[in-house]
């Protein structure tokens, strides 16, 4: 196990081995990936990547955002389709806490739309649902998915 690891290997398991732990793993391991940063997000017509802050449409203009904008946007990402209220935001995203009374994020998300929306009075992916925001994504699914084998 510690030449394994001495030999650039991040995580592996030993036979035998039960079903679960090594789906354990592997959910951990995908949980790292969509943390690292190298990962592209999908949306709409665009692919997200954090780690360099940009929007890549697939008509192949980029859009530029700044760190804020991508904080706020990978954060109602991986929200999964749940509303986000603007004082998890401002807490989460800011770290300011619960009594600050700040136009923060709607500055933030108005700048947003004018950035991905077509029409930003009529918001198609950055929504207000709920009490919250929401990053919609038409067509796709937010049921989770289980793992299996053949993944």
């Amino acid at each position: 196990m510690i030449s394994g690891l001495e030999a650039g290997a991040s995580d592996f398991i030993i036979a035998p081995y039960r079903l679960t732990e090594l789906q354990a793993r592997l959910r951990a391991q995908i949980r790292a990936h969509a943390n690292s940063a190298d990962v592209v997000l999908v949306f709409g017509p665009y692919r997200f990547q954090p780690a360099i802050r940009v929007l890549q449409e697939t008509s192949g203009n980029t859009i530029r955002l700044t760190q804020k904008e991508t904080e706020v946007l990978k954060y109602l990402y991986r929200a999964a389709g749940r509303p986000i209220a603007r004082q998890t935001l401002l807490r989460d995203v800011w770290g300011y806490n619960h009594s600050a009374n700040s136009y923060t994020v709607e500055s933030h998300i108005y700048r947003l739309r004018r950035k991905i929306e077509t029409d930003p009075t009529r918001p198609r992916f950055l929504i207000n649902k709920e009490g919250g925001y929401v990053l919609s994504m038409p067509g796709r699914s937010w049921a989770p998915r289980q793992l299996s084998l053949a993944e």
